[in-house]
């Protein structure tokens, strides 16, 4: 029987940001564009209002 769930949103049991962030900058890497710490610093702990990373890297991929 279940007595509890716990839900770890914010970070505080298991860091799930520092993983995401190397999967992404290993991607962007792949294809020629850099994503610094501070860059992806303004998605962690948001809903990628401020700066989603799909549509960068796709954004940075037509500029060119």
């Amino acid at each position: 029987m279940v007595k509890a769930f716990i839900f770890d949103f914010d970070g505080l049991i298991v860091d799930t940001e520092t993983p995401w962030y190397y999967a992404f900058r290993d991607i962007y890497e792949e294809h020629g564009v850099e994503l610094g710490l501070d860059l992806w610093s303004k998605n962690v702990g948001t809903s990628f209002e401020e700066f989603h990373p799909f549509l960068y890297l796709e954004q940075a991929l037509q500029k060119r």
